[in-house]
């Protein structure tokens, strides 16, 4: 099966590309093999919706300042929508509501894994997980890097909201659906991930290896 993209290369860094009526399509730095997250500004009256953040870095919140001061068009952001808590979509939730003085929307799980893996900071935390890598293959080598390094979900996401406007499961589960399909339709394709690479579960790079099965599988 081969897929007809509409356009040759993604948005560049700041600038946004409108997919659909309504719908702007950027993208966003990871410090990850998947180096790249897709991201949607949505018209949404005399405003804009953010649908997912990106991570809270430096670099990635100058990047959404200049799309701000060139694409807005003078209109505010009314509400910024996180699909679910991973740190590449929740990242920056905090900071850009705060900024707009608006709400975060999100499902109330979603919202909780977040406080949840944001405060899961000491080392009685991460036992767990790094069981789970045990189980799965991760040789001693591997398990020792993962325990230094610990819980990285604070470093990318450096505040969570402390409060949410709760949208229901099955809203949430159409805006993630939106941003899937357009995903496959617009997207690079993915880097094949390499063996040695330690895969956390839930986080982008696993992510990255379900998306790459599926395409070989298709």
């Amino acid at each position: 099966m081969t897929l007809d993209h509409p356009w040759t290369e993604p948005p560049a860094p700041a600038d946004i590309r409108e997919v659909a009526p309504g719908i702007h399509w950027l993208r966003m730095p990871l410090p990850f093999q998947l180096n790249h997250i897709n991201l949607w500004l949505l018209e949404d009256g005399d405003g804009w919706t953010i649908v997912d953040t990106g991570v809270g870095l430096d670099d990635t919140r100058a990047l959404w300042e200049r799309i701000f001061a060139t694409h807005l068009g003078g209109r505010p952001v009314r509400r910024v929508l996180v699909t679910h808590f991973h740190p590449d979509h929740m990242g920056n939730a905090g900071w850009l509501t705060a900024r707009w003085k608006t709400e975060l929307w999100c499902t109330q799980a979603e919202w909780l894994y977040a406080q949840y893996s944001w405060r899961s900071r000491g080392a009685a935390d991460f036992e767990p997980r790094l069981a789970h890598f045990k189980r799965h293959g991760c040789g001693p080598e591997a398990l020792v890097q993962l325990g230094r390094r610990g819980n990285h979900y604070p470093t990318l996401v450096p505040e969570v909201t402390s409060e949410f406007r709760r949208v229901e499961v099955g809203f949430a589960a159409a805006a993630a659906l939106l941003c899937a399909l357009l995903y496959v339709l617009y997207r690079n394709p993915p880097k094949e991930p390499r063996p040695e690479d330690v895969v956390e579960p839930g986080s982008p790079e696993e992510i990255e290896a379900r998306l790459a099965a599926a395409d070989e599988a298709s």
